[in-house]
């Protein structure tokens, strides 16, 4: 799923989730993946990284 898609999906009832869509979306993320860090069948947290619009040349 998009960062574009997900803005216009229902709203999350996950307030982590809002803030992340939030965030992409000031700052003009269109694709995002959020991956969480695991060790020894614990979540330690998430790593997240974005792409938005190509820089011009």
């Amino acid at each position: 799923m998009t960062a574009d898609e997900a803005s216009t999906a229902t709203p999350s009832a996950d307030p982590l989730h809002a803030r992340q869509l939030e965030l992409f979306e000031l700052m003009g993320t269109h694709t995002a993946v959020v991956a969480p860090l695991r060790a020894r069948r614990q979540v330690l947290g998430a790593i997240s990284a974005g792409r938005g619009p190509a820089a011009p040349r």
